[in-house]
């Protein structure tokens, strides 16, 4: 059951702020599942599926052990084609991630932010939510927009760069002999 100011606490908070559901006394001594999923079920936040299992379990593992950076890359991964944890639609998972990941993406740097990109944006897209508008169990975390833009910018000036030389390659390969040949006569009968 949850209780005071704990982490449970402020997932129900967040999820009873979000599906505008008075948090009652029973729910806070509901057992934490029980608790979220009748929660998302009074709303459309409750996705069958995998995806959702697997990132509530997640959430429930990374209440014992400290998540960071380097735990982040397969929630990064799995955001690279997604814009919500469980695909196109916000989920109970999107709010119990965004509660648990709080306090780390507030006190990241920008270098660390930039090693988990699609968690920043998807971070960001959560926290401003117009159903989380309201909200008062978190502060917005302020993310630095020209992170995301620089990170997008670089991206794109790797990827021309390993295309460019092979551009070239196939240019040369194309090439009919002659026309190699053709601007240095041009230039002997020049001179």
């Amino acid at each position: 059951s949850a209780q005071g100011d704990s982490w449970e606490t402020k997932d129900l908070q967040l999820i009873a702020s979000f599906t505008n559901t008075q948090l009652d006394a029973s729910i806070l001594q509901t057992p934490y599942q029980n608790a979220v999923k009748h929660l998302a079920q009074q709303s459309n936040l409750w996705v069958e599926g995998e995806q959702q299992e697997k990132w509530l379990r997640f959430r429930e593992q990374g209440s014992s052990k400290t998540v960071d950076v380097e735990n982040l890359q397969e929630l990064n991964g799995a955001l690279l084609s997604n814009v919500f944890v469980s695909g196109k639609d916000v989920s109970v998972a999107d709010l119990v991630l965004y509660s648990q990941l709080h306090s780390l993406l507030e006190n990241l740097n920008d270098k660390q932010k930039l090693s988990v990109p699609n968690v920043v944006r998807w971070f960001d897209n959560v926290q401003h939510l117009p159903q989380l508008a309201n909200q008062t169990v978190f502060e917005k975390v302020h993310i630095n927009q020209n992170l995301t833009t620089q990170n997008a910018q670089d991206e794109k000036k790797v990827d021309k760069k390993a295309a460019a030389p092979q551009k070239d390659a196939k240019l040369e390969e194309g090439t009919k002999p002659q026309e190699k040949e053709a601007p240095k006569q041009q230039q002997q009968q020049q001179q």
